[in-house]
């Protein structure tokens, strides 16, 4: 049973509850990085959420927006209470540390950004959702045996976040390849 699971109920939350579930499953992965990613890659998708339901948000493009502009907007800023602001940013600081520095986090941090996440899922549960019924976070309802590397056929057709994070890793590495043999300059 995950933390997140009630999200697939809830049909307007389609587009985040899935990365919810998957950034919950990674936690046991052989390290812990891979699920703080995950969840600043489902905070990208609750934000753009967020976004496509605010009329007054609608009218930026937010589906070409980086995460920090759309955090940082005034307007978003404005809606968002401070403590969940503090989360998002919490979230979206450690998983670009995590894909683009390498930095290997520990269980405890992994934790605390899915607590986070769920929080702010939590917010937007109560923001969006006329049948909302408060859900409480509990590191017990992880579920230790789910191996997220094991192929599961039943989601054959969804996307894979191994896939994903694997070509935004292999980016992150062609870039620095790149940058390091051109130099600082931009010349060979």
């Amino acid at each position: 049973m995950s933390n997140f699971n009630y999200l697939q109920d809830i049909p307007e939350f389609t587009s985040f509850a899935d990365l919810c579930i998957q950034a919950e499953n990674t936690i046991n992965m052989p390290s812990y990085s891979p699920c703080v990613i995950q969840c600043r890659v489902a905070l990208e998708k609750c934000i753009k959420f967020i976004y496509s339901k605010e009329r007054y948000l609608m009218i930026y493009d937010y589906n070409h927006m980086k995460l920090s502009a759309m955090l940082s907007n005034y307007e978003f800023r404005k809606l968002i209470p401070l403590p969940i602001q503090d989360k998002m940013h919490k979230i979206r600081k450690k998983g670009n540390k995590g894909l683009h520095n390498g930095i290997a986090y520990t269980e405890d941090v992994a934790i605390e950004s899915l607590r986070d996440l769920f929080d702010i899922v939590q917010w937007i549960d109560q923001r969006y959702n006329t049948n909302h019924t408060p859900q409480y976070f509990s590191s017990a309802r992880i579920d230790r045996n789910h191996n997220p590397l094991q192929n599961d056929s039943s989601q054959s057709n969804k996307p894979s976040l191994w896939r994903d994070l694997g070509f935004t890793a292999l980016g992150s590495v062609l870039t620095f390849v790149g940058l390091a043999i051109l130099g600082k300059n931009g010349k060979k």
